[in-house]
């Protein structure tokens, strides 16, 4: 236990005590809290998998070569803030290797929401031609969390994407279930107006952006947008009203 948590603390002690037990391969935890961080930087040890749970290292230069050519991850790993994956985008050759990387490890294991999540998120930066692989990345990823609270962004980014796609009954629903987790998301609210809107149900769409507008916080740069639709909304209900 003492050399684990030497080892955990220094690459000098890493590479002292795995090479003083011949070790080639390490299991690590991927909790943050518990990650051996020198490893992940390590220039003798190579990622060759990675999930919420778990993360593979093997040692560079012995007999797990091919396995490294073949399978390094060097540009992701089990990190929950995915923000560090819009620094790719600047450069399309590496952001396209980061992509592939995270679809390797959804191909690894289908149940890694990270990559999921990471793929989502590229996804809706790429725009419309990539609006059914974001739906798809979102489902996979709204699935495995289940029922738990995190789901609800997921959700209204999912419903999100339905609207975009026209698929209004899907996207009610999404948007449904993103409030049920977490009711005080705005996106879903977004959705469940404009799926409303679509259909000129202008009493549900007044209620949906009535909610919005209230929630903002002064200042924000959407609060003349809302007001504008929900005026408009207002208006169209007059107008049904004096029919």
């Amino acid at each position: 236990m003492e050399a684990y948590e030497e080892a955990h603390r220094s690459p000098s002690a890493l590479d002292r005590i795995t090479a003083a037990y011949g070790v080639e391969i390490l299991v690590l935890d991927a909790d943050p809290s518990r990650r051996m961080a020198p490893i992940r930087y390590h220039p003798g040890w190579a990622c060759v998998y990675w999930d919420p749970v778990a993360e593979v290292f093997v040692r560079r230069g012995g007999r797990h070569a091919d396995l490294i050519a073949e399978r390094e991850y060097r540009l992701t790993g089990p990190t929950a803030d995915l923000a560090y994956l819009a620094g790719y985008r600047s450069d399309p050759k590496t952001w396209a290797r980061a992509l592939a990387e995270l679809r390797r490890a959804v191909g690894d294991n289908p149940e890694n929401e990270l990559a999921w999540q990471g793929l989502a998120q590229e996804y809706a930066a790429a725009g419309s031609p990539a609006l059914e692989q974001r739906l798809q990345a979102l489902t996979r990823a709204t699935t495995i969390l289940a029922d738990m609270r995190a789901a609800g962004r997921l959700h209204g980014e999912r419903a999100e994407s339905l609207l975009q796609l026209g698929r209004l009954d899907e996207a009610k629903i999404a948007g449904q279930n993103a409030l049920r987790l977490d009711g005080n998301l705005p996106l879903p609210r977004y959705v469940l107006a404009g799926v409303a809107e679509r259909r000129g149900a202008w009493a549900e769409a007044r209620d949906q952006l009535r909610t919005l507008f209230a929630s903002l916080e002064p200042g924000d740069p959407r609060a003349e947008s809302i007001r504008e639709r929900l005026e408009a909304a207002e208006r169209s209900l007059q107008a049904e009203g004096s029919r």
